[in-house]
């Protein structure tokens, strides 16, 4: 058991200068963002605004009015709301708004079409403008939401914009640590599209060519639940080199809500870690690999110091320590960006619970089933 637990030590060594070199290159990532991102001179496009949706019949109508009063000319933009076999009264809201506003489009999926992807893929191909602006029904977009992306559209070489994606939710410990814990998330991704090797996106916020897009074979990877925007971003970096670009304006921010309960929250976790298996990208598959192996370490330390020796938590607060350091520094950069740096004040209590919910996760990620819409879903 003694060597098993320093074999452990070493490797934890190893993981954690590995972790604090990716961290750091997130940040250096992120910096480079901010000082080298020159959105081009505004030239409009056509853009299709492309809305999944699902029971959002408590959302549906603030994201829709939040788009209709976008300052981006009315001629140039359209709305697609794709309903996804609604069973409460999204479908009736929107044909309701829809009838006095010929900008806005509303479309059921075929009997034969379910979820997502699908209804992403449906409004897409239904769409008739050049750039697919995408978010989801339970978000809330700023006034210039779409001008600024069409702004980093052309930037990209009218590519693929992955766009900045906020949590908000009550006045609550809980979401608190939720919104703290998608900055980092949203910082890494950013980050990594920054350095030029990117990793993860968020389909809440995207910008991308339709006509790129239909040129891609299963571009979402329609057999998984979850992944919709990651595989999409994998496709075009693939296929288009060197255009994906990261638009951290404030002004493009959307604003997605936190989970009510735990059992939504590792619901949702879980939906997102199902997808990993089909990861392929060798950057996605090491930086996963270093963060799960490092928090599962750090648990490992733990157990050593209660069941062998206390030694292994000087060990386990040494990595702690070093891990939080470089975790703080990406962590201040973007709250401060966004003016949340206030969440920093939980940053300790995170950092603590993170080490348990990363492993977790991966674990139950890989197997069973979760309840996402209504439906349920085989990892």
């Amino acid at each position: 058991m003694s060597s098993f637990f320093f074999i452990t030590e070493i490797a934890i060594f190893i993981t954690g200068i590995a972790y604090f070199l990716l961290i750091l290159w997130f940040y250096l990532g992120w910096r480079k963002l901010r000082t080298t991102q020159h959105l081009k001179t505004f030239n409009p496009v056509t853009v299709s605004v492309v809305v999944a949706v699902r029971n959002e019949e408590g959302n549906i109508e603030k994201l829709i009015r939040d788009l209709l009063t976008q300052d981006f000319d009315n001629e140039m933009f359209e709305i697609l709301i794709i309903n996804d076999h609604s069973e409460d009264y999204t479908q009736r809201i929107v044909k309701t708004l829809a009838e006095s506003e010929e900008r806005l489009q509303l479309f059921t999926l075929p009997d034969n079409l379910s979820g997502k992807k699908a209804a992403v893929d449906y409004g897409i191909k239904n769409a008739s403008g050049e750039m697919i602006l995408q978010t989801d029904g339970d978000c809330r977009v700023p006034e210039k939401w779409i001008s600024s992306m069409v702004k980093s559209y052309l930037d990209s070489s009218q590519t693929f914009v992955s766009g900045a994606v906020r949590m908000a939710g009550p006045n609550t410990v809980f979401a608190w640590l939720q919104e703290l814990e998608f900055f980092s998330l949203m910082a890494a991704g950013a980050g990594a599209i920054g350095t030029g090797h990117p990793l993860m996106c968020n389909g809440a916020n995207l910008a991308f060519s339709r006509k790129k897009y239909l040129k891609m074979n299963d571009a979402l990877k329609m057999n998984l639940a979850s992944g919709d925007d990651v595989f999409l971003m994998f496709a075009f970096h693939r296929n288009y080199p060197g255009r994906i670009v990261f638009n951290n304006s404030r002004e493009s921010t959307v604003i997605t809500k936190t989970t009510d309960t735990l059992k939504s929250f590792l619901f949702q976790r879980k939906r997102w870690v199902s997808k990993s298996k089909a990861y392929r990208d060798p950057y996605l598959i090491g930086t996963a690999l270093i963060v799960l192996l490092l928090n599962t370490g750090l648990l490992i330390l733990l157990l050593a110091a209660l069941v062998t020796d206390m030694y292994f938590l000087k060990i386990f607060i040494m990595v702690f320590l070093v891990k939080s350091l470089v975790d703080i520094v990406l962590l201040n950069a973007v709250t401060a960006f966004y003016g949340r740096q206030l969440l920093l004040y939980l940053f300790p209590v995170a950092q603590v619970l993170y080490i348990f919910y990363v492993t977790v996760t991966a674990i139950t990620g890989i197997w069973g089933t979760f309840t996402w819409k209504g439906r349920n879903y085989m990892v």
